[in-house]
């Protein structure tokens, strides 16, 4: 964890083919059209500006036989600038988030035809992202990345860069794609469709309408059936030893005594004793590295043109996601796992040893029952009607925006009235080796989380692409409002909405022939948290036709999430390495590993997060087909929202008194301290991680 504001700085070389950069080819003389493209709101001629910004054609995104937008990305993007979260454990799970320049997803502002999408119903931790999943692959015409601040144009969250896919337009016949395949080692599965049919001509027919249609069946990969990830024993490759203890079989220890093995660990891992006598299982076994995917998104877009000036669009889009994700059988909890003289599961003798009316511990998984599920389901809507057009040199645009996610999770656990009931007065034995599966199974049960998180926006923008000439050219202009209401519901969570009103305008003002300068300015207000205002000025200069120079700096900030702002603790957990306790005990890397509680706390009393952003960079293009580009850029950060990592906590105990009050740990056990003398901790019972502006 940071404590000091974040600076990133680094130099990014980048050779590509024509087809990569951002000019392809140069338009006929007779075909040259203005275009809108990410980072400004000022039609311009499709050729390299003052930003940075990097387009993708269909050609393009064909090429790399991605099936996803993810897959898409992970081709095309340099990985140096690229970083993604893919998984069922976090907060947001079933989610696939990216954010540029190592940044984050929260970061990096994520646009459909220029536009907002709703971000995941399930807040991830301390913020609720955008998911891959929902946008399409098979509409997508073009995929626009910026690297570069840009909260003078779009507002929040447009810290490290923008992505924004554009959809398909006017087009006309049918389009198929489809993927068959699966890992050489027999698993991941996966089973692709894809179709696009459009109908009409907007130029004869005066109507366009596209549907689309994406499918996708993908099984889980697994662990165990590849070489590099069978063991979590990673010694011999230089690595840790971070096998788990006592996943198999179980174990029991009478007070006073050692902790020593039931039968079950023979086949799954090693047995290990350490120098007091107590026995653990060093399991082996890895599950599943990815879930199981099932996801259906259906799209329609409409284009009516009135007239030479002026056209009506319409986006309607429903996307379903469903996501199985299977993990360790379920253990019994440790508040239930200590039985007494008189439990049902209460025995005289253990192994051949009077347990003598002691207390005995059992440590547990209800393996009987199977791996644990855990179900998520993603459902997301959106809706746009729009109007385009011109009035004389203007170009006008407006819109009415709705999107929402609504995410739902089924997770099996411990349900702990049920244990304490069977291990009491009967139903599970913990010391046989195999309960009935019915049993097992009758101890579980499923905890249902639901989310929801929509946003509903009113934009309109004015511009010109040559509002008035100088004597090197015609200077553009922009302007335009926005109006959104954000709003989030997370079951004893989070329940809130905001309404967020902005104005921004832009200017595109030729000092040279070959000198270009543009300026932005951007007021966003909160009724949450307040106002921010984001001014941006970069320049571009040609000294000649194939080196163009560029650079830019801006300010950009990025509001609190309503689910920063308002959610209630959240419970969850984390794998951590106590070494006060470790050390003492003579355990090393997974045998110090262990599982703690956190509450996520969130905080009203937030501010945003505001940072300065530097960019300088090249392009040299030495022939139409080739482009060589050098970027360097810095990024300072402040008032960074963050949570501390619990393991910093956890090191910093004994150092940082104010660490030391979130850690709440049991009592010492007695019997630790006597075969531990130098002991001086008991176990972890939980870590609260409340959010704060640590930077």
């Amino acid at each position: 964890m940071r404590f000091k504001p974040k600076f990133l700085a680094m130099m990014i070389a980048q050779i590509t083919a024509s087809a990569l950069s951002y000019a392809e080819e140069p338009p006929a003389v007779n075909k040259v059209e203005r275009v809108e493209v990410v980072g400004s709101n000022i039609k311009r001629i499709n050729q390299e500006g003052p930003f940075l910004v990097t387009v993708f054609k269909r050609a393009d995104i064909e090429k790399t036989g991605a099936t996803t937008v993810v897959e898409a990305l992970d081709q095309l993007i340099p990985k140096a600038s690229l970083e993604f979260a893919t998984d069922g454990g976090r907060f947001a799970p079933g989610s696939s988030t990216v954010g540029l320049r190592g940044m984050g997803a929260k970061n990096t502002l994520i646009l459909l035809n220029g536009r907002r999408l709703a971000p995941n119903g399930f807040a991830d931790v301390d913020t609720s992202p955008v998911s891959l999943n929902n946008i399409p692959l098979s509409a997508i015409e073009q995929i626009e990345v910026l690297y570069d601040g840009a909260a003078a144009i779009y507002g929040s969250d447009a810290v490290a860069g923008v992505i924004n896919f554009k959809t398909k337009r006017d087009f006309e016949g049918v389009a198929l794609t489809s993927k068959l395949g699966q890992n050489f080692a027999g698993d991941g599965q996966n089973v692709v469709f894809g179709i696009a049919a459009g109908f009409g001509n907007l130029n004869e027919d005066g109507q366009n309408l596209l549907l689309t249609l994406d499918v996708l069946n993908k099984q889980p990969t697994k662990d165990s059936e590849h070489d590099a990830t069978r063991s979590l024993d990673h010694r011999s490759q230089g690595g840790a030893d971070n096998r788990f203890t006592g996943l198999y079989g179980g174990a029991y220890k009478i007070k006073g005594g050692t902790t020593t093995l039931l039968p079950g660990c023979e086949g799954h891992g090693e047995i290990a004793i350490d120098k007091f006598g107590n026995q653990k299982c060093l399991a082996n076994d890895n599950l599943y590295r990815t879930a199981h995917i099932q996801r259906i998104s259906a799209n329609a877009l409409y284009s009516y043109q009135f007239n030479d000036h002026f056209s009506l669009f319409a986006e309607l889009g429903i996307s379903k996601d469903k996501q199985e994700f299977e993990t360790w059988p379920v253990a019994i909890p440790t508040a239930q796992a200590v039985l007494k003289e008189g439990d049902a599961a209460y025995r005289d003798v253990i192994n051949g040893v009077k347990t003598d009316g002691k207390d005995v511990t059992i440590s547990r998984r209800i393996y009987e029952a199977g791996l644990a599920q855990n179900d998520v389901d993603s459902d997301s809507l959106r809706a746009v009607l729009g109007a385009r057009g011109s009035i004389s040199a203007w170009d006008v645009e407006t819109a009415l925006t709705y999107s929402s996610n609504k995410s739902s999770q089924s997770r099996e656990r411990a349900d702990a009235t049920k244990i304490s009931n069977a291990l009491k007065n009967g139903g599970y034995d913990p010391f046989l080796a195999w309960n009935p599966e019915s049993q097992a199974k009758a101890l579980l049960t499923r905890r249902n989380h639901e989310g929801t998180a929509s946003l509903l926006i009113a934009d309109a923008k004015l511009s010109h692409s040559a509002l008035f000439s100088l004597p090197a050219g015609d200077v553009g202009f922009a302007t335009g409002i926005n109006l959104l209401k954000e709003k989030a519901d997370e079951d004893a969570t989070v329940a809130s909405s905001r309404l967020v009103k902005s104005i921004y305008g832009e200017l595109s003002i030729p000092l040279l022939k070959n000198l270009e300068l543009q300026a932005a300015l951007r007021y966003d207000h909160y009724d949450d948290v307040g106002g921010a205002t984001s001014p941006k000025l970069a320049l571009s200069y040609r000294p000649f036709g194939t080196l163009l120079l560029r650079g830019s700096a801006t300010s950009t900030f990025r509001a609190p999430s309503l689910q920063q702002l308002n959610m209630s603790p959240t419970p969850s957990y984390y794998f951590y390495n106590d070494w006060a306790r470790c050390q003492p005990m003579g355990l090393e890397g997974g045998s110090c590993s262990g599982r703690v509680d956190l509450n996520s706390q969130s905080n009203p009393q937030l501010k945003p997060e505001t940072s300065n952003n530097l960019t300088l960079g090249l392009v040299f293009e030495p022939t139409k087909d080739a482009s060589v580009s050098v970027d360097w850029y810095q990024i300072k950060q402040n008032d960074a929202i963050e949570k501390l990592s619990p393991q910093y906590v956890i090191d910093h105990e004994d150092s940082n008194p104010a660490l030391a009050k979130l850690i709440k740990r049991f009592a010492l056990d007695p019997d630790e301290v006597k075969n531990y003398p130098s002991l001086t901790k008991g176990k972890i019972d939980v870590i609260d991680l409340p959010l704060s502006n640590i930077g």
